[in-house]
């Protein structure tokens, strides 16, 4: 068969224009509406964006519409804008994105977060007239793909959450008014939680656009204006300081942010006039040099420093005053009030240094003032401090030297043994040091001390001298002997616990430093004995101790200038001043020579005392390197701290190798907890909670909260004695924080909890404990001393008589103007009377 083909194109051509003609006049006729990507209009719903030579080519018959399906949701059943609410904080910064599409009519249709955004519609209208100017050249297929992607950018593909018939839709882009997305939203919730003075929740908005979208249009302003609005609440709550935060943040941010500089001056000013009312100066210079550095032309600020300065003048006059008048114990104090206030004052270093080197003070920084109740038995840190101060004993800790303690003396030109030690001759300084606090002894008067001390109806008896000396020869003013009843193996340790009473002097006032001032926030002590006028070089003439409420503050008063040291900063703040160069350039931080000792001691008569079981239980409890590491040192590396298994640093000659090691095991505890309430507690009762007793310390009693805890773990319960009871309060364990150097004498305190010897207190001790302790309190030999302190560190180990934690190198921290202490202290006031303080301004 023959097909005519001439004949078959004219007619189906005119056909195929038939058909169109008839179909764009039907869509003509229709309302423009959005409708489903199943349903896709024709040719003829196009945007005018297309103009009338981007038509369809004639011929284009691979493309048969399909009749259209009705929406699932017609435009009349939409919400109109206004009747529309912004989503709840938890929808929108919880749920999905969701974005309101505003048709020309008003109605919103909530669609799932579209792309690209923002500027959703004109990025589509872009790429629209991008595409349209690459039409040129292309014929056949390409043609029709290239028109059908430029008539889908005419339309915007969305789809629509809860449909569950046909949930996509396209939408002709000249029926939308405007596209609404998430985050404009979200800039929206922002302004009305504002408005409700819930600026957290508003802020946290902001903190997750500035993460996820930190370009999107409107957000800068926002974040301004939410930063302001902060500073505003914070400003009407009267907390300046903390309204300087968002203030000075948008500062950074956005310095030409409306109204922020105005806002920041206002409040500098305010809060330096208000430093300066409070007397809180270096606070008033910080906030004046921030304004200055704003605003220097602000008449404030001329007139702050003005009013700061005469302040200065008239202090320092009188300082000037009453240092003419020789009245130098008074006129330091003026002289560094001066030097607070107004530190830039012209020549003051000059006016201030001679009035404050002639009477020397020297500011230290605690946390707790001698005095002060505990229920701690024990001299805590703050007595130990002031003993130091008001008081020189015969002898006193030097040095280590391979663990063994070595002493000094103040009071004697020599001590010779005699007859292979069992005599000692001691001759007597008959002079002193202008610098020196230590009373002049003569030999009446020191041979009067040691035998109230042999005295068994005197005060200060002492059993363990008493049993040493047989007798007391005065030889001459300056000269006395001692016979022994055998020849002492550490006279100086012993003599170390005499001190000269403390009314020696009297007319003269006195020797050591004296308290002349106690109140909840200082003490101050003076040198009883002044130095006398016309010396070369004036020593420290008072210690004046400033109470603060944590270490947090004495570190910070420390960089402030307020205090020129502080001992026994925890060791976190240690390592954190170590590691600031700045820091070490300013401050020495000295480390201790004997490190400080942490133990735990049973009370004889408790049910600890007298229970083996009981001890094993509460030392297998107790994780002690874990409580080193996270408590004690809040470091992983436990750079300053060791575990020990004896009362005694780890270099000490009475450590033994073979002590019996404490280890962790919680299974063993328990056992030996059960063990022991069969033991301790009566049939049928509970074992009775035991009482304890820790240093008035933060850390120290954060680690006995730790141990507790630790031990009811395993059945035992602990109260911490609270301080309130005082120190005669009775306890069970006792947490013992010190320094142990001399185990032949400190071995009585560790077992009998007293710290001067006593027969009586080993009445209730095992025999072989008594005799080891005599023997070894009678012992010459050196050799046979560092063998039977050994062998009783074993044996005590063995009976678990004592709990062993860790010793924790301790440091004191002073500025360098301070000049005269030793390179490795014994205690942070060691030898304190010949130390110097130099005049330091802070401008320095």
């Amino acid at each position: 068969m023959c097909v005519d083909f001439g004949r078959w194109f004219p007619m189906v051509g005119r056909w195929f224009t038939t058909w169109c003609l008839l179909l764009a006049l039907v869509g003509l006729g229709q309302v423009p509406c959005f409708g489903q990507d199943d349903a896709p209009a024709s040719e003829a719903q196009d945007t005018p964006a297309e103009s009338k030579d981007e038509a369809p080519a004639e011929g284009n018959k691979s493309e048969t519409p399909a009749p259209t399906m009705p929406s699932v949701k017609t435009e009349e059943q939409l919400p109109l804008l206004e009747e529309m609410k912004v989503p709840e904080a938890g929808e929108l910064i919880g749920g999905p994105l969701r974005d309101w599409i505003v048709l020309q009519s008003g109605r919103v249709l909530v669609v799932e977060s579209l792309a690209p955004r923002p500027g959703t519609i004109e990025k589509r209208m872009q790429a629209h007239d991008e595409l349209k100017n690459k039409r040129v050249g292309l014929e056949g297929e390409e043609l029709e793909k290239f028109e059908k992607e430029l008539r889908d950018l005419n339309f915007l593909y969305v789809t629509v959450p809860g449909e569950k018939v046909s949930p996509e839709y396209r939408i002709p882009l000249k029926e939308i008014r405007q596209i609404i997305h998430h985050e404009d939203l979200m800039l929206q919730r922002m302004d009305l939680l504002a408005k409700e003075g819930n600026i957290d929740v508003s802020l946290e908005f902001l903190n997750w656009m500035l993460e996820n979208v930190p370009d999107w249009p409107g957000l800068l302003e926002k974040q301004g204006s939410l930063l302001l609005a902060d500073a505003k609440i914070r400003m009407d709550q009267g907390r300046l300081e903390d309204a300087l935060v968002p203030l000075e943040e948008l500062y950074s941010l956005q310095k030409d942010f409306p109204g922020v500089s105005d806002q920041i001056g206002n409040v500098l000013q305010t809060l330096a006039l208000g430093a300066a009312e409070k007397e809180d100066y270096p606070q008033a210079h910080h906030h004046l040099e921030r304004l200055r550095s704003l605003y220097p032309d602000n008449p404030q600020v001329a007139a702050i420093s003005n009013g700061l300065e005469q302040r200065c003048v008239a202090m320092l006059t009188r300082a000037e005053e009453l240092y003419k008048e020789g009245k130098f114990a008074e006129a330091p104090e003026y002289a560094e009030k001066a030097a607070v206030i107004w530190p830039k004052l012209k020549n003051l270093k000059a006016r201030h240094k001679p009035i404050v080197e002639r009477y020397q003070r020297l500011h230290v920084g605690v946390i707790r003032l001698a005095g002060e109740p505990c229920s701690y038995p024990l001299p805590a840190d703050a007595e130990l401090r002031e003993e130091h101060l008001t008081h020189v004993p015969l002898f006193s800790l030097d040095h280590m030297q391979g663990g063994t303690a070595q002493y000094r003396t103040r009071y004697f030109n020599e001590f010779e043994p005699l007859d292979l030690g069992r005599r000692m001759r001691f001759e007597l300084k008959q002079n002193r040091q202008p610098w020196e606090t230590q009373p002049l002894l003569d030999a009446p008067t020191a041979v009067q001390m040691l035998l109230d001390r042999t005295n068994p109806e005197h005060a200060e008896f002492d059993e363990r001298l008493a049993g040493l000396i047989r007798s007391i020869e005065l030889l001459s003013p300056t000269e006395f002997l001692v016979t022994f009843e055998r020849v002492p193996s550490r006279i100086e340790a012993v003599l170390a616990a005499i001190y000269p009473p403390g009314n020696l002097e009297e007319e003269s006032g006195g020797t050591g430093f004296k308290r002349v001032e106690s109140d909840s926030d200082r003490t101050v002590y003076r040198r009883a004995r002044s130095e006398p006028n016309g010396l070369q070089q004036y020593h420290i003439a008072e210690v004046v101790e400033h109470k603060y409420p944590s270490h947090d503050r004495v570190v910070q008063a420390l960089l402030r200038g307020e205090i020129a040291m502080t001992p026994n900063l925890p060791d976190w703040h240690v390592r954190r001043l170590q590691a600031d160069e700045a820091v070490m350039k300013d401050f020495f931080v000295l480390p201790y020579a004997v490190p400080t000792t942490h133990l735990v001691l049973f009370h004889p008569d408790s049910p600890a005392g007298k229970s083996r079981e009981l001890r094993r239980a509460l030392a297998y409890a107790v994780d002690r390197e874990k409580l080193l590491r996270e408590v004690i040192l809040r470091d992983p590396a436990a750079q300053h701290g060791r575990l020990i298994e004896s009362p005694f640093p780890k270099a000490s000659y009475g450590n033994s190798l073979q002590a019996r090691p404490v280890t962790f095991d919680m299974s063993a505890a328990l056992a030996m907890s059960v063990a022991a309430a069969q033991r301790v507690a009566p049939e049928g009762q509970a074992m009775p909670t035991l009482r304890m007793v820790a240093p008035p310390s933060f850390t120290e009693r954060a680690a006995a909260q730790s141990m507790i805890r630790s031990w009811k773990r395993v059945g035992i319960n602990v109260e911490l004695v609270p301080d309130d009871e005082g120190p005669q309060a009775k306890y069970d364990l006792i947490y013992r924080v010190g320094i142990l150097p001399e185990p032949v004498v400190d071995w009585w305190s560790i077992v009998t909890l007293n710290p001067r010897a006593n027969l009586l207190d080993l009445t209730k001790k095992p025999d072989w404990l008594r005799q080891q302790l005599m023997e070894l309190d009678r012992t010459a030999d050196w050799n046979l001393v560092i063998a039977q302190s050994q062998d009783l560190h074993r044996r005590l180990s063995v009976e678990s008589a004592y709990l062993p934690l860790f010793e924790v190198d301790n440091y004191v921290v002073m500025r360098k103007n301070v000049r005269g202490f030793p390179p490795r202290p014994m205690q942070c006031y060691d030898s304190v009377d010949r130390w110097v303080v130099e005049a330091w301004l802070s401008e320095q």
